[in-house]
């Protein structure tokens, strides 16, 4: 049995994620993820380490951004296994994936461009 060390929850031998929290169980299975954010001046990267990461305005972020047409709470990334998907959380302006508005939850690929207000982000896997 592997032991979950996120939640403590017993995970039967060859299990890769937690079946209780969806926590990697070695480190191997942790699919490296990061944001490249073009805002006008030099590119800033940011490593994607959680299951769930928020993107807006506000400082309380996982990702804030200085960009007066980003809303406070723009988008939620969400992490399952090797699967990212960006929802949009009603933003004033809206999430371009690729170019296209979404309105729906949109599972991201390598290279996938996001523009929310003036501020771009490459997402990199």
């Amino acid at each position: 049995m592997n032991v979950c060390q996120n939640c403590k929850h017993e995970n039967r031998d060859g299990n890769r994620f937690c079946t209780f929290c969806g926590t990697p169980l070695s480190e191997a299975d942790v699919l490296s993820a990061k944001f490249l954010v073009s805002d006008g001046g030099a590119a800033k990267e940011f490593v994607i380490v959680e299951a769930e990461w928020y993107v807006g305005r506000d400082a309380s972020n996982d990702l804030s951004l200085l960009d007066q047409e980003v809303s406070g709470r723009h988008f939620r990334l969400e992490r399952n296994e090797d699967v990212f998907r960006l929802i949009d959380l009603k933003s004033k302006n809206g999430t371009f994936v690729n170019g296209q508005r979404i309105t729906q939850p949109c599972v991201l690929q390598d290279g996938d461009l996001i523009k929310i207000g003036r501020t771009i982000l490459t997402f990199v896997i």
